[in-house]
């Protein structure tokens, strides 16, 4: 009854037909290129699924409640989706219209053009301490899968520090004179927090990250700098731009099960066509690996049974002293010896399906394995035949 009306509400008042431009939003180097090319070339994408609507949704409401939480402290809360400027950074647009912005017009109730040649943005909010110190307050909201690699420093969210960066240079443009600031990241499934202490060289274009915090009180230095996220966003921009006008299309992501991947929406016509290059049955090893390559396979034709053979006499004995229930047997000339330990481990039958999903991961393996080139006399080569993925894995123009 209510779960289909909710879902094609959410879709209200979504657009997916407004113009690409430059914004700090899309700024950062992890954001797909190709798909900001497909973007400012104005191709077809496909609609916000009702689902997806509810996730923007849910998202914004996740910024006011962390919001309006801050305001019951000490800290003023302020400047709430203030736009920034940074005017002229945009050259190549020099001579386009100026755009409307619609965040701009619901705040102030009149039309607001801007120039084409600026890079135009809202911050979530500045935070005024006892000191009248400003801070900046950058908020995103992730599910638990996202959260707990950045929890565990498995990835860095370097976007959002770009949009921090993008933001803190508007603010220094207007005559604010803010450049510290905390990246707040909620996790929307528990509600935990985990913040990025910012702090900001205008002039170096450096962004340094001294503290990390995990919600409640574990704090941790670590100290990391990220120098030209500012310029490298230009560049990026720049360069959409002259694959649009030159109707040309940067490379693909070259891991088809990324997440930039998996919900794009130009996933199918980015994709189309696309070949397998052939695939190779042998490269030459160097020279120099030639000898290695000998050793190992005479070690490894040597090893393998031997190994086998001390696996199966090591488990017969290890049976055979718990059957006697002995710590210690001796032979004629030596004594053996169980040693018992025990480890901590998680009881996987246990834990839910849910849990299962979203805190398991795919980990490559990689093995080394040797065949002779040359089969025996009377002996029939096998063919290789390669196994494809399901979806192509690697990227192509």
């Amino acid at each position: 009854m209510f779960a289909e009306l909710l879902l094609g509400a959410a879709q209200l008042g979504l657009r997916t037909d407004d113009p690409y431009r430059p914004r700090p939003s899309m700024a950062g180097p992890e954001r797909c290129e190709r798909q900001m090319v497909y973007r400012a070339r104005g191709v077809e994408e496909l609609a916000i699924s009702s689902r997806l609507a509810v996730i923007f949704k849910d998202g914004v409401a996740h910024e006011q409640i962390t919001l309006d939480i801050l305001k019951t402290t000490l800290f003023d809360i302020h400047s709430e989706q203030l736009p920034i400027n940074l005017h002229g950074v945009l050259d190549w647009l020099e001579g386009q219209p100026p755009y409307p912005c619609a965040v701009c017009f619901a705040a102030q109730g009149r039309p607001v053009l801007i120039p084409a040649t600026t890079l135009h943005g809202h911050i979530d909010a500045l935070a005024r301490d006892l000191f009248t110190i400003d801070r900046l307050i950058e908020h995103k909201g992730f599910v638990s899968h996202i959260f707990k690699r950045l929890w565990d420093q498995e990835k860095e969210p370097l976007d959002n520090f770009t949009q921090s960066v993008l933001y803190f240079r508007g603010l220094k443009e207007q005559g604010l004179l803010v450049d510290e600031g905390a990246l707040l990241i909620k996790n929307k499934d528990t509600g935990a927090y985990l913040e990025f202490e910012l702090r900001y060289d205008y002039d170096q274009d450096i962004l340094h990250v001294p503290v990390m915090t995990r919600s409640p009180h574990e704090r941790e230095e670590i100290n990391r700098s990220h120098q030209g996220l500012f310029r490298a966003t230009i560049e990026k921009f720049r360069r959409v731009h002259l694959h649009r006008v030159n109707e040309t299309l940067p490379e693909r992501l070259h891991d088809p099960k990324d997440v930039r991947c998996e919900y794009c929406p130009f996933q199918d016509i980015c994709w189309e066509g696309f070949v397998l290059p052939p695939l190779t049955e042998h490269v030459s090893l160097p020279s120099e690996l030639i000898p290695v390559a000998h050793e190992y396979i005479q070690l490894d034709r040597e090893l393998k049974p031997k190994n086998k053979r001390y696996d199966e006499l090591k488990d017969t004995l290890t049976a055979a002293m718990q059957d006697l229930h002995a710590e210690t047997a001796a032979t004629d000339t030596d004594v053996l010896k169980l040693v018992s330990s025990t480890q901590e481990r998680l009881d996987q039958k246990a834990l839910p399906v849910s849990l299962k999903k979203v805190y398991s991961k795919s980990i490559p393996i990689v093995k080394l394995q040797h065949a002779s080139r040359f089969p025996e006399a009377g002996q029939v080569p096998q063919k290789r035949t390669p196994r494809l993925p399901s979806r192509p894995h690697e990227s192509a123009a």
